[in-house]
């Protein structure tokens, strides 16, 4: 309220008393306008109910009889309310008969009759009220009245309540005046008896007590602080008096201390100076140090000295330095390692903490060996660590590592070839030596072997109905000898292996021609699987055709108590180690049998090799000398029990 902030508080008064009497004024004069408002309209809308009741009343009969003469006679009664200026009878939604009243500006009388009722619209007010016959209702009645009483009411109104606001007012204002002295009075005493006080500063001064209200016990209230000021004014210039006094006192004492002060002080600069120098011979030692110092709070972990080796050794300031801690130096995977150490040193469990990984400023990593030891400086418990930089080391017994890893691989890698080159010698001298032995062999046996051969023939021919101990005999010879021929042209394929004469083949035709050739037992189940997709490919059939045979007849012979052969052909990918376009045909020969351990897996292939009861075991090194022939390779895959897979691959090209 700003009109009232800097004014008097006898001004105060007269407008706050002027302001309230205006506001209850004009809201009695507002009260009072609504309340005449609301009577009037509700005497209007009752006369022109009653007045809509006879029109329609009176005019029944015009309406039944169609006579719009006798409607608008009836109409022309209104004439006797100058307030209504129209009036309407409608019959099924159209005007029946009108009135017009005398008013220059005559309203629009609505074509089709409204909602029943009373309505407000524009400056007039409006009724639309039923006619009715016999509970019918056969009309409608509108009636139209102007507001013009209305407002010159309200005009009289505003220049009566004008007035008698302005007289109110007036004599308001005369009235605050005479009694606003009554609280302006006393407040303003009291205001004067204070800057009197305030200006001589003498608090004996006293307001006087005007009456017995609020006014008069603020100015009890008044006095009595002016008591206590007075009181406290007297204690203080007591205590100055004292303080003055006693401040004497101190002084002669301070010019004593100060006296035995300078001697003390003296004294104390000859320590300093032998601090300083002692200090200054620490600090060249700290900072002229070839290993890098850097000392670091135990608790927070944050650096708080750093001499130049470790600053040059990380490539950072003493500035940056001082604004890291231990965790800031070393790599993030190697942190718990490093805390760790950190602590057991801390707690003097241990001085050194060996290859300690650390980062420099540029990202790059070394090593340092870290001693510590534990001082106290300003307080706090500090670990003092002395870096020494073994990254060079560690380079050298990495180089020295490396390459002792190296020798030791080229020794292993020497060692083996020399141990396949010695195997190589013994194999091509068992080759050698076998070859001689199986030529000659075959040689002189298969001559005996035919000599037999032919004698069973004659035997068989000659005997029309041998005995069946003969027979049986005659049978067990026949085919021990075709055995026998077996292993002896198995001996010389062996010992004077012939080229492979090549041609174009299908390798799906050979795998089928071999696996017919070759008795499936019962209780042995040969699955095939054929790929379509084959390319064909340059190679001798009737080699292959023994190759797929061995391997056929390996796999039943494993699967003594039966089981399942799967015969898989497919286009095996190029391997990543070979060159593009070398492209390979893979046969499998997969057996449920039982199987065989590493060792046996690594000299299968090998001549005189066999772990059958019968057998000189030739028939799979000759498989593998076949295939190494076509420039192909053997896998095999094993596991005792669970059977073995031999993969023949073939070169395309």
């Amino acid at each position: 309220m700003a009109f009232l902030k800097d004014v008097s508080i006898r001004h105060k008064v007269t407008r706050i008393i002027m302001v309230t009497s205006s506001i209850a004024i004009f809201l009695l004069w507002t009260a009072f306008v609504i309340y005449e408002l609301t009577c009037f309209r509700a005497s209007i809308e009752h006369e022109l109910v009653i007045v809509g009741d006879l029109v329609g009343l009176n005019s029944v009969a015009a309406i039944e009889f169609h006579d719009s003469a006798a409607a608008e006679e009836i109409l022309a009664g209104l004439r006797a309310n100058p307030g209504i200026v129209a009036g309407c009878i409608y019959v099924q939604q159209h005007v029946f008969a009108t009135y017009q009243g005398l008013d220059l500006m005559r309203p629009r009388i609505p074509a089709k009759p409204g909602r029943d009722g009373v309505h407000l619209e524009g400056g007039f007010v409006s009724i639309f009220w039923p006619i009715t016959l016999d509970n019918r209702r056969i009309g409608t009645v509108y009636i139209q009245h102007d507001l013009q009483e209305f407002y010159a009411d309200l005009k009289r109104y505003i220049l009566i309540a004008g007035a008698i606001l302005a007289v109110s007012l007036a004599l308001s204002f005369l009235l605050s005046r005479i009694f606003q002295g009554v609280i302006s009075g006393p407040v303003s005493h009291l205001a004067d008896i204070a800057q009197k006080v305030s200006a001589k500063k003498d608090y004996s001064i006293r307001a006087v007590k005007q009456s017995q209200d609020e006014m008069g016990l603020l100015t009890e209230r008044f006095n009595e602080m002016l008591d206590h000021i007075q009181s406290r004014d007297e204690a203080l210039q007591e205590a100055h008096d004292e303080l003055e006094r006693r401040v004497e006192e101190r002084t002669t004492e301070l010019a004593q201390s100060n006296r035995d002060l300078q001697m003390e002080m003296v004294e104390r600069e000859g320590v300093q100076t032998a601090l300083r120098q002692s200090e200054q011979r620490y600090r060249a030692l700290f900072e002229a140090a070839g290993e890098g110092i850097v000392v670091a709070d135990i608790e927070t972990k944050n650096f708080t000295y750093a001499n130049p080796a470790i600053c040059e050794m990380l490539d950072y300031t003493e500035e940056e330095l001082k604004r890291m801690s231990v965790m800031d130096i070393h790599p993030k995977e190697t942190l718990e390692h490093v805390i760790s150490e950190f602590e057991a040193q801390a707690r003097g469990e241990q001085k050194l903490a060996a290859d300690i990984p650390c980062l420099r400023k540029d990202g790059s990593t070394i090593y340092a060996d870290i001693n510590t030891a534990m001082v106290w400086i300003d307080g706090r418990k500090c670990n003092v660590g002395f870096f020494t930089d073994i990254t060079e080391r560690m380079k050298a017994e990495e180089e020295l590592r490396k390459h002792r890893e190296h020798l030791e691989q080229l020794v292993e890698e020497r060692t083996k070839e020399l141990t396949d080159a010695q195997e190589q010698l013994v194999r091509q001298e068992k080759l050698t030596v076998m070859g001689k032995l199986a030529g000659g062999l075959g040689h002189e046996l298969r001559n005996p072997l035919g000599a037999i051969k032919n004698a069973v023939y004659l035997l068989n021919m000659v005997l029309d109905e041998p005995e069946p101990e003969v027979k049986e005999t005659l049978e067990i010879i026949e085919k021990e000898v075709g055995i026998s021929e077996g292993v002896i042209t198995s001996l010389l394929d062996f010992a004077r292996p012939r080229p492979p004469t090549r041609q174009i083949v299908d390798m799906n035709d050979v795998v089928r021609e071999a696996l017919s050739r070759v008795p499936v037992p019962e209780n042995v189940e040969l699955v095939e699987e054929l790929s379509d997709k084959l390319p064909t490919i340059s190679a001798d059939p009737v080699q292959l055709y023994q190759v797929f045979g061995n391997l056929a007849v390996n796999a039943i012979q494993a699967m003594t108590e039966g089981g399942r052969l799967l015969v898989k052909t497919s286009a095996s990918p190029v391997e990543p180690s070979e060159a593009p376009g070398t492209e390979r045909i893979s046969v499998s020969f997969a057996d449920t049998g039982v199987g065989m351990d590493e060792e046996t897996v690594g000299k299968i292939l090998e001549p005189l090799f066999t772990t059958k009861p019968k057998g000189i075991g030739l028939g799979l090194a000759l498989t593998s000398m076949l295939v190494e022939a076509h420039e192909g390779t053997i896998e095999i895959e094993s596991e005792v029990g669970h059977g073995t897979t031999f993969t023949v691959k073939l070169p395309v090209g």
